[in-house]
């Protein structure tokens, strides 16, 4: 299972870190590949971690396992990339699953406690305009996710591992704002995040709707299908 790679959530996306970010990616992969070529004996299969950014940033498109669209920024040309060294562990007879990662919802980490902070000070409103999509998952879904695409073999390729029901990021603040008893009132226009953030701010002021159409049809249940139910365990 590969999920090496520089955290996209530090720091602004300089030049330097912007490298940093794809070629730890680039890197880890090739070594494990270079280990797997080696081996003798070999594994059967190779989980490889990637994100639904590779998708196009849109408002009213819906993405699945099968849309061929490619987004043409640096998060889109870094998990194509990634992907398409993942598919050379095929030349050593690997099954390879490339898991399309949502934004992961965890209590401690990652973007969940950055958009409920605002909330639990009261000052919670729309990001932007509020209309992009969060493709957005439970960090225990992803854990079982990846175990489940390990052990069924019939499953390979492309795999989002999003939530069933994507929302708006609107949606994601006034359900916030609900479970905590609190007003859903302030706007972070998005000139000011593009200020602050730099080119990190399309992670937040720009998504994709992207269903888990392969999980779907091998019969995944997700634990936490939808933001309310995910948001009692979260809060």
């Amino acid at each position: 299972m590969n999920l090496a790679g520089a955290s996209l959530n530090e720091g602004r996306w300089t030049e330097e870190q912007k490298e940093a970010i794809y070629n730890s990616r680039k890197d880890a992969t090739t070594e494990l590949l270079r280990i797997i070529h080696a081996l003798d004996k070999k594994p059967a299969t190779l989980v490889n971690a990637s994100a639904v950014g590779i998708y196009p940033t849109s408002e009213s498109a819906t993405y699945t396992e099968n849309s061929t669209a490619k987004a043409q920024d640096f998060l889109g040309n870094t998990v194509a990339m990634w992907e398409q060294l993942a598919d050379k562990a095929k030349e050593d007879s690997l099954r390879v699953v490339k898991t399309r990662f949502g934004v992961i919802f965890d209590k401690e980490s990652g973007a969940f406690p950055l958009l409920a902070k605002p909330y639990k000070l009261h000052v919670g409103g729309n990001l932007g305009s509020g209309m992009q999509w969060v493709s957005w998952v439970h960090v225990e879904d992803v854990a079982r996710a990846l175990a489940y695409c390990l052990e069924d073999t019939s499953i390979e390729g492309v795999v989002n591992v999003t939530a069933p029901f994507p929302i708006r990021m609107k949606q994601v603040g006034e359900t916030i704002a609900a479970a905590l008893q609190t007003h859903h009132l302030l706007k972070v226009p998005s000139p000011i995040l593009k200020v602050a953030l730099g080119e990190k701010s399309k992670l937040i002021l720009e998504g994709q709707k992207v269903i888990p159409t392969v999980l779907n049809e091998s019969h995944f249940t997700f634990n936490y299908p939808t933001i309310a139910k995910a948001l009692q365990k979260l809060l």
